[in-house]
């Protein structure tokens, strides 16, 4: 199968999807898999979860779960935009 997107920023998704996941969870696994046409790239961490009335948000531009700007867990807030 082929997909079909900027490989830039495919890399970047898949990158930030690992970081947020080794990040805020000590252990992590990702798989790649086909579900009819489309590619679903999916990632399971131990980390302490997205509170269920935070989902939506978590994919806006620069809303942070975490509110910290510590060295540790700072970031501005793109990871899953």
């Amino acid at each position: 199968m082929f997909v079909d997107g900027d490989p830039a920023a495919l890399k970047r998704l898949v990158v930030n999807l690992g970081d947020n996941a080794l990040k805020f969870g000590s252990q992590a696994r990702g798989r790649v898999f086909i579900d009819g046409d489309m590619a679903v790239v999916e990632v399971d961490d131990n980390g302490p979860g997205v509170p269920e009335d935070q989902i939506e948000r978590a994919f806006e531009p620069f809303h942070r779960l975490e509110s910290s700007r510590s060295r540790d867990t700072g970031g501005i807030g793109l990871g899953l935009a």
